[in-house]
């Protein structure tokens, strides 16, 4: 059977309850399912509590954090360089997206953590850098590869010396782990005192 339009005898639009349905178009104000897939989706708010899958991207899980155990500094160097981590706050997500070279899905890790780093020792001219440790990563992200990733350091009041720190390297070789560094080839416009960093870097799972 095939229907162009249902109303009721006012003209008001009928609430439709179906196992299956299978169309070309739809134009609703809302819809509630368990699942739900399509080619295309447009509308200006859309809630799904499982997935939705498309030809290019869909959103498997997200999760945000705010606790600074999940963070830790891990070492630095010079000794004192780094003093301690504050303030720390961090956010993960996870998605699945379309590679089309491979012509499937691959899952993805995106996280951003910012805190308030203390450097204890005067500008000098020695190599700096410091490890920052994130804990409790998906197993599936062990190995995984660098997609993209920057950091930015800089003071309180904003400022940022020309030798300034940089993203460095991200190592995912330890299970349930990401470690990220931040290093320059020298600190000599690296202010003494409390700084700002702020870094992000996603990573692809393995096939």
């Amino acid at each position: 059977m095939s229907l162009n339009s249902i109303t009721d005898r006012f003209g008001k639009k009928l609430n439709l309850y179906a196992k299956d349905v299978e169309m070309e178009y739809l134009l609703t104000n809302s819809v509630a399912c368990a699942n739900l897939s399509a080619t295309n989706i447009v509308g200006t708010t859309a809630s799904i509590s499982d997935s939705v899958t498309t030809t290019y991207f869909r959103t498997e899980k997200e999760k945000s954090f705010s606790t600074s155990s999940d963070v830790v500094l891990t070492s630095s160097s010079p000794a004192g360089f780094i003093a301690l981590i504050s303030d720390v706050t961090w956010d993960r997500s996870i998605r699945e997206k379309y590679d089309p070279d491979t012509s499937s899905y691959v899952r993805t890790l995106k996280i951003k953590v910012r805190c308030d780093c203390t450097v204890g020792i005067p500008p000098g001219a020695d190599i700096c850098g410091f490890y920052i440790t994130v804990n409790n990563v998906p197993a599936e992200f062990h190995n995984a590869t660098l997609r993209f990733g920057f950091a930015d350091f800089r003071t309180q009041a904003g400022t940022i010396g020309t030798s300034g720190l940089g993203l460095w390297t991200v190592d995912t070789s330890v299970v349930n782990k990401i470690t990220f560094s931040l290093a320059n080839s020298n600190h000599s416009n690296v202010f003494q005192g409390s700084n700002i960093m702020n870094a992000s870097f996603e990573v692809r799972a393995l096939p």
